[in-house]
């Protein structure tokens, strides 16, 4: 039961503001007292925090890059992209077998602006 009551704490945590959640926190710990399920607030606390920490931890966004310049088109790029990269938290590795252009990516996506990688979607286009 616990584990379920995390996972729903979990998805209010990543679909509503800050506001929203707290509020819905509030509704839910009245809702468990109402329900005499006080003895799993512990417990569920401490699942939801763990999935929480998992989470913000697979946020980290990962940036690879040939070139300095390469780098400021990155960090340019990443605005675009603020629901699936937190700016806020990222991570560069600079790669010399990049010819241009950069990677951004983390455990939950990845986009792909190398030179590569247009070379190669070129050779795929080309054969098929």
């Amino acid at each position: 039961m616990e584990k379920k009551y995390s996972e729903i704490l979990f998805l209010a945590y990543v679909e509503k503001n800050e506001k929203d959640f707290l509020e819905f926190f509030d509704k839910f710990l009245f809702f468990l007292k109402n329900k005499n399920k006080e003895k799993i607030v512990p417990k569920t606390i401490s699942l939801f925090e763990k999935k929480i920490e998992n989470f913000e931890k697979n946020k980290k966004t990962k940036i690879v890059f040939g070139k300095k310049e390469d780098k400021e088109k990155a960090l340019l790029k990443i605005s675009n992209f603020k629901e699936n990269f937190d700016p806020q938290n990222i991570v560069f590795e600079e790669n010399k077998n990049l010819i241009s252009g950069f990677v951004l990516k983390n455990k939950f996506y990845k986009y792909n602006s190398s030179a590569k990688d247009k070379i190669f979607e070129l050779y795929k286009n080309l054969v098929n």
